[in-house]
This record gives C-alpha cells, sequence and structure tokens, in this order.
C-alpha cells in the first residue's frame, strides 16, 4: 500500500512538473532568444507579403512544401508588427514547440510510459539544442506546426469513432498546409491505425488528407525549379538514411557513438510490441515513420551530400518520431530492472545537460550573426530617399537573399522597419551596405565617367596607355594580382578585359583601411567592356584577370 501510494504521488509530481515546465520553457526560451532577427528563408515569406508584380501566391510552395498556414501567420503579424521585431514570430514558434511537446507527452502516458520517464523525455525535448534550428528560427514554424498537427492526428486516430475520425482529417489537412512533412505525419498516424484497428480503418484515416494533397499537388503544388539529382545520387539514399538516423540518435542522447547503437534495441523492441500490444500502435507507427521520412528527404536532397542528412532540424523531426518509442521501452525496462532504471535515469540526465548546452551554443552562434545582419538591413534603410545615387539591387545578399531594394523601400515607408538596430553596424556592416547598394559592375556607365587614381597593390604594375585610361597587368610575381582604384566622389570607370574574363572589387572606406565588403563580381560579355561605377567616396580593389585590364576615366 505504501509503496502504491509513493507510486501515485510521484505520478501527480510529474504530472504538476510537466505542466509547470511548459510555460517556463516557453517564457525562458522567448527571453533567451529575445536578440534575434529576420534571416534567410524568413525573408522569402515577407517578400510574398509585400505588394508588387509578379509575386507568388499563399498556395504556391515554399520549394517543395505546401506553406498556406505558415503564410497566413505571418501575414497576420506582419500586418501587427511588421518587422520592427522578431519577437512575436519567435514566440509563435515557441507556442508551437511547446504544443509538439505536449502532444508528445500525451502520447507516452497514453502509449504506457510512466509519468516521470514521459515528463523527463519531454523536458529533455523542450531544450534540444541538437535539434536548435527548429527552436531558434521562426521560419521553422512550417516544420514544427506540420509536428504538432500531426501528432494531433495520431492521438485523434487512436480511438475509433466518426467524431475523431473527423477530427483526425482537419488536423491531417492542418498539418499538411504547414509544410511537406504533413504526409510523412499522415502516413505515421495511418501506420498506427493499422496496427491497432486494421487496414481498412487506416484506409479511412488517411483517405481525406491523401484526397486534399492530391488536389493541391495538381492545382498549385508542382516545383519546376528543383534540380536534378546527379548522376549516381540515388545510390547513396541508403547512406543518407544511415547517416541520418544514427547521427539524430546521436545528437539526441548526447552519446557520439553509443547513442547510434540504441537504434538496434529500439527496432527490435518495436518488431516485438507492434505485433502483441495494440496500445504501442501510435509510437511503434512514429518509429517506423523515421526510415520513411529519411527516403523522403534523401530523395530531394542527396544531392547536397550525405552530410546534410545531420542538419539540426532533421534531429528535431527525428526526435518527434523516436523518443515516444523510447519512452514506453524505457518505462518498461525500467519497472523490470534496478540497474536498467538507473542507467537509464544516468543516459536521460546527460542527454538533459549535453542538449541544454547544445541550444546555449548554437542560439549563441547565430545571435552576433543575425544583429549584424539587422545593422546592416536597417543601415541600408537610413539610404532611402537620400540624394546618394543608390543601385537597387539586394541590401543584404548574405541573410536575406529575397530582399529586394524596391521591398526595403516599401518597409521604410511603412515604418515597418526598426528605427535602430539592435547593434550599432561595425565598420564591416558599413562598407557592406555601400558595397552593396551603391556599388554596381555594369554593362553601361551608370554615372558620369570620372577622373581617378589607380594604384598597383599587389603584384600588378600600371602604365599610362592612352589620354584618360591605364594599363595594370602583373608584374610577373606570381599569384593574384590588383589594383586599388581611388574614388573622391560619384563616378564611373570603364574596365576593358578579354570577354570571359571575371572581374572581382572588393570595396574599402580608405586606402589605408583593413575592412574590406564582401567580393562583387561580373563576367566580361562580348563588349569586353565593363563599368565599375561608385556613389560615395572610396578606396575599391579590383583583381585583374589573368590578361590584366585597361581602366580608362582614371589617371596613373
Amino acid at each position: 500500500m505504501a509503496g502504491w501510494r509513493r507510486a501515485v504521488l510521484t505520478d501527480r509530481l510529474a504530472v504538476r512538473l510537466h505542466y509547470l515546465g511548459l510555460p517556463v520553457a516557453f517564457a525562458g526560451l522567448l527571453w533567451y532568444m529575445r536578440r534575434q532577427y529576420f534571416t534567410e528563408d524568413d525573408w522569402e515569406f515577407i517578400h510574398r507579403l509585400i505588394p508588387g508584380v509578379g509575386k507568388l501566391g499563399l498556395f504556391a510552395p515554399h520549394n517543395e512544401h505546401w506553406s498556406t498556414i505558415p503564410l497566413l501567420i505571418d501575414r497576420a503579424l506582419f500586418a501587427m508588427v511588421g518587422v520592427r521585431s522578431y519577437i512575436p514570430y519567435l514566440a509563435v514558434l515557441l507556442a508551437l514547440h511547446v504544443l509538439a511537446t505536449h502532444l508528445l507527452w500525451r502520447i507516452m502516458v497514453r502509449a504506457g510510459a510512466d509519468f516521470l520517464v514521459a515528463t523527463a523525455i519531454a523536458a529533455i525535448f523542450l531544450v534540444l539544442g541538437s535539434g536548435a534550428e527548429n527552436i531558434d528560427w521562426a521560419f521553422q514554424i512550417g516544420f514544427v506546426g506540420a509536428l504538432a498537427a500531426g501528432l494531433g492526428m495520431i492521438l485523434a486516430a487512436q480511438e475509433r469513432s466518426r467524431r475523431r475520425l473527423l477530427v483526425a482529417w482537419l488536423l491531417g489537412a492542418v498539418s499538411l498546409m504547414f509544410s511537406g512533412l504533413g504526409p510523412i505525419m499522415v502516413f505515421a498516424a495511418g501506420v498506427g491505425v493499422l496496427l491497432k484497428f486494421g487496414w481498412r480503418w487506416a484506409l479511412l484515416t488517411v483517405v481525406v488528407p491523401a484526397f486534399v494533397y492530391t488536389i493541391w499537388l495538381l492545382t498549385a503544388g508542382r516545383h519546376p525549379g528543383s534540380p536534378a539529382l546527379p548522376h549516381g545520387a540515388l545510390r547513396d539514399i541508403p547512406d543518407y538514411m544511415f547517416t541520418g538516423i544514427t547521427s539524430a540518435a546521436a545528437g539526441i542522447s548526447g552519446l557520439r557513438f553509443v547513442g547510434a547503437l540504441l537504434l538496434l534495441p529500439l527496432a527490435g523492441w518495436c518488431v516485438v510490441e507492434a505485433r502483441r500490444s495494440p496500445r504501442v500502435a501510435a509510437v511503434v507507427g512514429l518509429a517506423v515513420t523515421t526510415l520513411l521520412f529519411f527516403l523522403a528527404v534523401g530523395i530531394g536532397r542527396v544531392g547536397l551530400g550525405v552530410g546534410e542528412s545531420r542538419t539540426s532540424r532533421y534531429v528535431y523531426i527525428s526526435a518527434v518520431l523516436l523518443l515516444p518509442a523510447v519512452a514506453v521501452a524505457a518505462s518498461r525496462v525500467g519497472r523490470r530492472h534496478v540497474v536498467a532504471a538507473v542507467l537509464i535515469a544516468l543516459v536521460g540526465a546527460w542527454a538533459g545537460v549535453h542538449n541544454v548546452r547544445a541550444l546555449v551554443s548554437a542560439v549563441n552562434g547565430v545571435t552576433g550573426v543575425r544583429e549584424h545582419a539587422q545593422a546592416r538591413i536597417v543601415a541600408a534603410s537610413h539610404l532611402v530617399h537620400s540624394r546618394l545615387a543608390i543601385f537597387p539591387g539586394q541590401p543584404e545578399p548574405v541573410t536575406a537573399p529575397d530582399l529586394t531594394w524596391t521591398d526595403l523601400v516599401y518597409l521604410t515607408d511603412r515604418n515597418d522597419l526598426p528605427a535602430t538596430s539592435l547593434l550599432p553596424p561595425s565598420e564591416f556592416d558599413t562598407v557592406s551596405v555601400a558595397a552593396n547598394i551603391e556599388l554596381a559592375l555594369s554593362p553601361v556607365p551608370l554615372l558620369p565617367v570620372g577622373p581617378l587614381q589607380v594604384q598597383a597593390t599587389r603584384n600588378a604594375a600600371v602604365s599610362t596607355s592612352t589620354s584618360g585610361c591605364v594599363q595594370a597587368t602583373g608584374n610577373g610575381g606570381g599569384g593574384l594580382s590588383s589594383v586599388q582604384l581611388l574614388f573622391t566622389g560619384p563616378a564611373s570607370v570603364s574596365v576593358h578585359a578579354p570577354a570571359g574574363s571575371v572581374i572581382t572589387v572588393h570595396l574599402y572606406p580608405s586606402p589605408s583601411s583593413r575592412i574590406e565588403s564582401p567580393p562583387h563580381q561580373a563576367t566580361v560579355d562580348a563588349s569586353r567592356t565593363v563599368y565599375l561605377v561608385l556613389s560615395l567616396p572610396a578606396a575599391p580593389i579590383v583583381d585583374l584577370p589573368p590578361g590584366g585590364a585597361m581602366l580608362c576615366g582614371a589617371g596613373a
């Protein structure tokens, strides 16, 4: 009787800790990541939401993903806060992450996991630093939302009734509209129902979501821009799948080598339990789906290399698929063997420590990059409507490749950008912005050709060729040769070189500065002329093609 009471008290404590941990984790993670900002694919969605000609609609895929619901969420947030703050966008992501955690916990408990084990594993998932990309990047609402809706579908489908079937259909459709993970989660739900109720009910469970997805594919979901697989890449898919699954197991557990070995007993347990225990059907269905997930991803991504399967967003997805089975198996083993229970507790504690450390490292690693990216975007916005000549292009091509100058003008005019950045722009940020929007390599002179000076800087020699022109050649020292041009004001200079030559320019604030912009390049066409145009005083360095180049509008 005393042991039974202790078990009840332990279960109650575990349940309370779980429900307390969810809001605490949400608030703590949001506070810790408060200095993040939009990056990479975030801007593809923002670009779609800004009015303009030829913009993709709500049903057009992002890469191969159906992303209607993430676009609707971003549209609502964009209408409220623009891109002045990233916190509301992160809050939605973290809310979905917390929801997915709770649904995982419910699936584990329902399948027979001990409350304490389920709570501990859910806590590890809350701070899954090995899958940090799906926690610290708001764009990943697509993946996390598809997982959360899919887990809801799995829970609904584990009871056989018309009302539950309707709920499962609805949640399956929602999962599909979040991202390409939707079909994977619908499949997982179908496998779980197949193991528990048989193939007829399983077919009925997935038929409506499958029909909805087919209609989307036929009407809006085609993605003609997908790159062709390199020759022979399909032979690497088994290696891709093996690398992805074992890397995920090692990342989740924090045991670099042993973690992957734990997959063997887990696979055996799933095979045995799938035959004799309908209660664990849902968790076995999720675990089996891990293979389908890496197969599907491998078919589309193996051309990027086998190592791409190790990315942290795939670790996060693998955790959703594998951890419920781990929780149930660990609970059963721990009840029977005290030593095994102690070892499981130690592995769980280490996994928690490992993932907290990995999350801290991941967030710290991206925060500085995103802060400086924001500083460059804000600095570029301050040049909107200035008297300087601006060459419309990409204000921040590295971290915001989909943000155009037209988009930046729109955001600035509507006061949708922050007035100041989280960090003041560094000298590198300033010269990078100048290179992005105040420097151009053009087939025509965008500004009058003006006098400037040319100085040999590295393995180069310069000599006056004709009036206003300078011949620059390598001096025979070997290696790359370059010259520095001194612009005292807005001007163009023509660079004459053989057709097919590549002209590379690095912008420096002054001749003595060691801070340079990322390189800008242009290929010389049949006219054999490229114009280097600059709208501010600066000192760009031009890397010469092998045959040298003639620069006109300059004086030696």
